[in-house]
């Protein structure tokens, strides 16, 4: 009965143009889910936050990708929010108490401050991850959890691998298709430098703790496995290679994620 309550909540909100970018239904409250827009002092974010009502330990943060920020690879998106919403297609497959975080300036929260560099050249930069830290802190205390579980997709998980050092309490993370060598990943494909993102290649070997699982498609052209191999020579990270994975196909193997993390972590899912 939860699920069919929450995937109607999911069909509501494309209803109201989330998945466009375009609305968003602030401070909504349904037995399962509480919407609204956080402030803090850097930026504005967009979260959702579930609730199983079961007195969970721990907090499970889902963060999207890096939408659209080009139009072509030649002009910046006004708005570079995504169309799919992969992460939450995710969360709605994830028991327990649920975070879904959304990226500074993505999903129109008409914040003055953003500038189109944070979704282009700075979309790793250290306010973002400074911003993005606060609400998880905020979200834990309001909570009382004891535990932290932070999973990224694509540049999502970029920024939870960043984010590995920043929260009080020390996070699980999981990533699917991360960017951890941005500057390997941008010449990979001759794209322009992010010249003022932070490098998760370039993180101290503490902050690549064994509790961290990053999971790469062997079919994934956009962030092949290869291109975060220098990532993975300091540290303890765990990394997983899943047959059949491409970029965007991920929710099709959340299931085997699930098995291989039942059998490699205590992490619950």
């Amino acid at each position: 009965m939860k699920f069919v309550l929450l995937f109607a909540l999911l069909a509501s909100l494309q209803a109201c143009g989330f998945l466009l970018g375009t609305t968003y239904p602030k401070d909504h409250v349904t037995p399962f889910m509480e919407s609204s827009e956080v402030l803090t002092a850097f930026f504005n974010h967009r979260t959702s936050l579930y609730l199983s009502r079961k007195n969970e330990t721990t907090l499970k943060v889902f963060i999207e990708g890096d939408g659209r920020p080009w139009v072509g690879e030649k002009n910046i998106r006004l708005d570079p929010s995504p169309q799919r919403l992969l992460a939450m297609e995710l969360l709605l497959n994830t028991s327990g108490d649920r975070l879904y975080l959304g990226r500074p300036c993505y999903f129109q929260t008409n914040d003055k401050r953003c500038h189109f560099k944070y979704w282009t050249s700075d979309r790793y930069s250290p306010e973002i991850i400074n911003s993005m830290a606060n609400i998880i802190e905020q979200k834990m205390l309001d909570g009382s959890y004891q535990n932290l579980l932070i999973i990224g997709h694509s540049g999502g998980g970029t920024i939870a691998a960043l984010l590995a050092c920043k929260t009080t309490i020390l996070p699980s993370i999981i990533t699917l298709a991360a960017n951890l060598d941005i500057q390997r990943w941008a010449e990979t494909h001759s794209w322009s430098a992010l010249t003022g993102s932070q490098n998760p290649a370039n993180l101290p070997s503490n902050c690549k703790k064994s509790n961290a699982y990053h999971f790469y498609g062997d079919e994934d052209e956009n962030v092949p496995a290869i291109s975060a191999q220098k990532f993975f020579i300091e540290g303890k990270s765990q990394r997983f290679i899943i047959e059949g994975a491409d970029h965007q196909n991920w929710p099709l193997f959340w299931v085997e994620i699930k098995a291989i993390l039942a059998e490699n972590s205590d992490l619950n899912l």
